[in-house]
């Protein structure tokens, strides 16, 4: 580590902090609002969890019951990941199979490409949560990594998750939705990291307590 290694990771949470999560929040609450079947599941998680800490606000052991949420969370990020590349640079000669990659080359990784693998994750344009129940990470050996992987593994991960589990769960506790208009108008624009292109009209209902 140098002694700028803290300053970028400082930037890192600066630059990348709130559009990745702002972006992976809209386009869950687009999928909810489109699959209601998800929507209840996790409503049903989510209200189990309050009863338990009587309407409190969320804390850290409060999120970590929310397996199902993490699981439509990570499930939105395959599908739409709000990093789309990553890119590396290949610090030795390398030969994989059969491929050579010299020191100082950069290597891109597409993850809009690389999360639609059917060897891990079949019909991989359905919106399915499933795929993540019971499921260790590492387990997809690479095919999913919205936040990088190994030594360029995102800073924030936890934080990013964290918020997103709060922002949902007080969302799916106080509110049912649907989306209104055609799936296919659901549109995502790639600058350097990913952004929603159109509107998304949901409908909001209150729950009654």
């Amino acid at each position: 580590m140098t002694e700028m290694t803290p300053i970028f990771e400082l930037l890192s949470f600066l630059v990348a902090g709130y559009e990745t999560s702002a972006f992976t929040i809209i386009a869950a609450l687009f999928l909810l609002g489109v699959n209601e079947e998800v929507q209840n599941r996790a409503r049903e998680e989510i209200k189990l969890i309050f009863e338990e800490n009587k309407n409190e606000d969320l804390n850290r052991e409060d999120t970590n019951k929310m397996h199902y949420l993490e699981c439509v969370i990570n499930e939105t990020m395959r599908m739409y990941p709000p990093i789309p590349f990553f890119g590396f640079k290949a610090e030795s000669d390398v030969n994989i199979d059969g491929y050579t990659i010299s020191k100082g080359e950069n290597i891109i990784f597409p993850l809009t490409v690389i999360h639609e693998n059917n060897d891990y994750f079949s019909n991989p344009r359905k919106f399915n949560p499933e795929r993540f129940v019971n499921r260790n990470l590492s387990e997809f050996d690479g095919a999913f990594m919205p936040f990088g992987k190994g030594r360029r593994l995102c800073i924030g991960n936890r934080f990013s998750m964290l918020e997103m589990k709060i922002m949902l769960a007080n969302m799916l506790h106080k509110y049912s939705w649907r989306y209104e208009g055609d799936v296919d108008d659901f549109k995502v624009k790639i600058l350097i990291g990913a952004t929603i292109d159109c509107a998304v009209n949901l409908t909001f209902s209150k729950l009654n307590k």
